[in-house]
């Protein structure tokens, strides 16, 4: 993490600010360098062993790939590379796409991009893919201290007895927001 540096309070320049507008000024550099002792970030990757059911489950159930880390906290997601350990093929139906996203029931919004299941989870061969960040920006509201989830658009896929998976997750959690 690049050095921290502390902002000094301005003084008072004989009638260049407002006393009212001085003393905003003033408070906003001296929260700010409150943030600089407690904002930290710290990259990490996890390892997610996904089950038969919990790949039956992404659309009902979505899957925590990496749980809430406390208040004050926002999970940025990475990547995720996903391995598809076949055993039968799954049907799709009408599911679509996966995607990584907050909150449990990956209502917080998107953090990757989607990726489209056909082609993937009803494969007759084990199968790797990458799901990549979005690039616009993660609202911070509603979405402090929550977990990231992998979660399936319109339905749950059926079939694909006893098939698995592994989900590798690159994130980096930063703490001490408000």
């Amino acid at each position: 993490m690049p050095a921290q540096t502390t902002l000094a309070t301005l003084p008072d320049p004989a009638g260049v600010f407002t006393g009212a507008n001085l003393a905003a000024i003033n408070t906003a550099l001296t929260a700010q360098n409150a943030n600089n002792g407690t904002i930290s970030a710290a990259a990490r990757v996890d390892t997610i062993a996904l089950s038969n059911a919990d790949l039956l489950a992404l659309h009902a159930t979505p899957k925590v790939l990496v749980a809430a880390q406390g208040a004050g906290t926002l999970i940025l997601f990475n990547s995720l590379v996903l391995e598809y350990v076949y055993a039968a093929a799954f049907t799709i139906g009408s599911a679509t796409n996966l995607t990584v996203a907050y909150k449990a029931d990956a209502s917080g919004g998107a953090a990757s991009t989607t990726f489209a299941v056909t082609g993937f989870l009803d494969q007759t061969a084990n199968k790797v893919e990458q799901i990549k960040t979005v690039t616009t920006n993660i609202a911070q509201a509603g979405n402090l201290n929550q977990p990231l989830v992998l979660s399936l658009a319109g339905a749950d896929v059926t079939g694909g007895a006893g098939t698995t998976g592994i989900a590798i997750i690159s994130y980096t959690v930063v703490s001490g927001l408000v």
